[in-house]
């Protein structure tokens, strides 16, 4: 999730294009056209902050101690976590991001997904899913987030903090699923798993916020991003 591009291998297009081409009449090559500007802006804050805000409701009501339910978390999952968010990958994988672009398109598959097994599957197919079908969806992207930490290194503090803290809510929201299916509810289990949720959704909005700020400003304000 970071503004600079991606780098690529070998030759540049035009010069694979035009590296044996034969001189013309006069003597010389035919000038190369300039290349196209990029009309798409950095879809970094978007998508950070699809991600952050609906993570930071959904956690709230996870503590399940605030009052909240999770309505809010459901509305926004497939608002912005999910479309907002997905939409933000699509611009960075136009623009050559791959890491960004993948990160923002899985995350937003998640968040629609996490919408369809909660509303729609139980509403209108009356389906709700089973224990052990939770546990494979949680071990599934637990297994993408340590992809995605693997490679958060590079793309700044930020970056590499807010997969550190969901890796780790990832896990206990796989010892939480076990914890189901033996029928055991540990409250105390269930309540810091939400704070933790929350605080990576909070980690995600403050680096969010600090591309936007470093981007607009011209230089590092705040040094969470590249």
């Amino acid at each position: 999730m970071s503004d600079q591009d991606q780098d690529h291998q070998g030759f540049r297009p035009y010069e694979k294009l035009h590296m044996h081409e034969p001189p013309t009449t006069s003597g010389h090559q035919e000038a190369l056209p300039a290349p196209k500007p990029d009309l798409w802006a950095s879809p970094s804050v978007l998508g950070l902050f699809g991600f952050a805000l609906t993570t930071m409701c959904i956690g709230l009501s996870a503590t399940g101690n605030l009052g909240i339910d999770g309505v809010p978390g459901l509305a926004m999952a497939a608002a912005f976590g999910g479309t907002g968010q997905f939409i933000g990958g699509l611009i960075a994988l136009r623009k050559g991001e791959i890491f960004s672009g993948t990160v923002f398109c899985c995350y937003g598959c998640f968040w629609w997904s996490v919408f369809i097994m909660d509303v729609v599957m139980v509403k209108f197919f009356e389906m709700p899913p089973k224990q052990n079908d939770m546990l494979i969806f949680w071990w599934m992207w637990t297994l993408v987030t340590i992809t995605f930490l693997i490679s958060s290194w590079k793309h700044g503090y930020g970056i590499c903090a807010t997969f550190i803290i969901l890796i780790i809510a990832f896990f206990m929201l796989d010892i939480k699923q076990h914890l189901a299916i033996h029928d055991i509810n540990n409250e105390d289990w269930n309540r810091a798993t939400g704070w933790i949720i929350f605080l990576c959704g909070l980690c995600a909005w403050a680096t969010g916020t600090a591309v936007m700020t470093n981007n607009q400003y011209g230089r590092v304000i705040i040094p969470l991003s590249h």
